[in-house]
């Protein structure tokens, strides 16, 4: 037995050695030291919690989130019965179950355990890896949940204790920093500075690993991301086939963020109108079978896809498909949301109006559940109510009721923050539904002071997106110059009104 327990103490230590430069291998060394565990009685109570830790890590890692919070509490349960004087070790579990229920979207829960872990670190005057990654994770729930001020706060913490640590100096660890930080400002709309930081990241990275290490797919992934929400499509596209050619060129096993590149490589050619290359890619993705939420949001792509072909069998074909997934284990909460209102638009234009309302309640009483009556979410969901009423019922006031509280919510969260350049637009789309209903109302009762309302709110988006399209290059100009022709048309037609 003691060969045994040697052959699992460095089953162990290479998974965790490995956590860092390679965590399919760390995953698969883990796995085989479990299968030790299973099969044979370890008597090692502190080998065992340190076995837990590090499945628990890789499950998270693989967004197995409730299966890694499950097995870090295991392990927690063992280091507080056996190591309970260890506390930078039980610190360092509490806040990977932080991390767990951070990608379960249980913020509450998230930042409990945060704090619990940051508890005896401050007690005891500790400024070493943990106290930084606490305050670092604790700056990422800030950020998830929309308070970026108190976010930027602890990223500065998170960084004097680097500073006082001596981990300044650490080339990885750098990197980490960098990368996070990058993901905030992404947060808060500042796509170029972010993408920035990214390169500040893919330099130290690949001076240490090579540029065209493994590590590296992640970055050119949300750099793409970043050009994406930008509408720098044509560099969104380089980055993420970047991304994708790091993957093949590693002989990557990790499926998930294949399939998620893949995916983020559909939204660039269906924003670009190239649905055959959106379908494409999204079933490239799913031939990675990946796990439930992404081969949700996978068929979600195809369903709207092919409705905007018109080919509605297809397409009520992939709504099925995405509709029966949204109970099963793993699915982002926000998704029932999404899904139920791209439903109800498949259905309105289908011409099922009485069902297309039903859905779209339904997607705003999960915006509501989820992020509050006071939320961009909730006005999104408020503006496509406003559409339904305005194209799907010609139903004048209704529609303008709708759309003017969907433009009040916007109007007030941006007094706070401004989001990034896709966000206005989406704002500006309930703007020109608006008008369109002061149209319609104007139509219906002659009353020329509905086109004059009309005639304001169109001039004033037109100046915002003239204002977006001024700091976008040549080439990513043109995906905003389509989306303002139809409104210089309608601009027009109102003026001759």
């Amino acid at each position: 037995s003691d060969i045994l327990k040697d052959t699992l103490e460095k089953l162990v230590s290479l998974s965790e050695e490995y956590w860092s430069i390679n965590r399919s291998i760390s995953d698969s060394l883990i796995n085989r030291a479990f299968v030790i565990i299973s099969r044979k009685k370890i008597n090692d109570s502190v080998l065992i919690a340190n076995a837990y830790h590090i499945l628990g890590k890789n499950l998270v890692h693989k967004r197995e989130f409730q299966n890694g919070i499950d097995t870090l509490k295991k392990c927690n349960k063992i280091k507080q019965k056996f190591l309970s004087d260890d506390f930078k070790s039980i610190s360092k579990t509490l806040n990977y179950i932080g991390i767990g229920y951070n990608g379960l979207r249980i913020y509450d829960s998230a930042f409990s355990y945060y704090q619990k872990a940051k508890a005896p670190l401050i007690e005891n005057s500790v400024f070493d890896i943990n106290l930084y990654l606490v305050n670092l994770n604790i700056a990422i729930y800030y950020s998830s949940i929309g308070k970026y001020n108190t976010a930027l706060s602890f990223y500065d913490t998170a960084y004097i204790v680097l500073e006082k640590s001596g981990l300044i100096k650490d080339s990885t660890i750098m990197s980490g920093y960098y990368y996070n930080y990058a993901l905030y400002t992404t947060f808060t709309g500042k796509l170029k500075q972010a993408n920035e930081y990214y390169e500040i990241v893919e330099r130290i990275y690949g001076a240490l690993h090579g540029h065209n290490s493994i590590g590296l797919a992640g970055v050119k992934n949300n750099q793409g991301i970043n050009s994406y929400l930008g509408y720098e499509l044509s560099k969104a596209n380089l980055y993420f086939k970047k991304a994708l050619d790091i993957h093949s060129f590693n002989n990557s096993k990790d499926n998930e963020n294949i399939a998620s590149t893949y995916y983020n490589l559909s939204k660039v050619y269906e924003e670009e109108g190239n649905l055959p290359l959106t379908i494409a890619s999204c079933e490239k993705g799913l031939s990675y079978a990946p796990n439930n939420d992404l081969s949700l949001i996978l068929n979600n792509i195809l369903a709207n896809s092919y409705a905007t072909i018109g080919d509605n069998v297809n397409a009520l074909k992939y709504f099925n498909i995405t509709l029966g997934l949204l109970d099963n284990e793993n699915i982002n909460p926000n998704r029932k949301q999404d899904v139920y209102s791209d439903y109800a638009s498949f259905l309105m234009n289908s011409g099922n109006n009485n069902l297309s309302l039903k859905y779209y309640l339904k997607s705003l009483k999960e915006a509501k559940g989820l992020h509050g009556e006071a939320s961009d979410q909730y006005a999104g969901i408020l503006s496509k109510i406003g559409n339904y009423y305005l194209v799907g019922e010609k139903n004048a006031d209704s529609a303008l009721f709708y759309y003017s509280l969907s433009i009040n919510i916007y109007n007030n969260n941006n007094l706070d923050l401004q989001g990034h350049n896709r966000n206005l637009v989406t704002e500006k789309q309930a703007e020109v539904g608006y008008a369109k209903a002061n149209r319609l109302k104007f139509q219906q009762t002659n009353n020329i002071d509905y086109l004059l309302i009309a005639d304001t709110v169109l001039n004033n988006v037109l100046m915002t997106l003239e204002d977006i399209s001024s700091q976008l290059t040549k080439n990513n100009k043109l995906i905003v110059i389509e989306a303002m022709y139809p409104i210089y048309l309608l601009s027009v037609e109102n003026s001759y009104d």
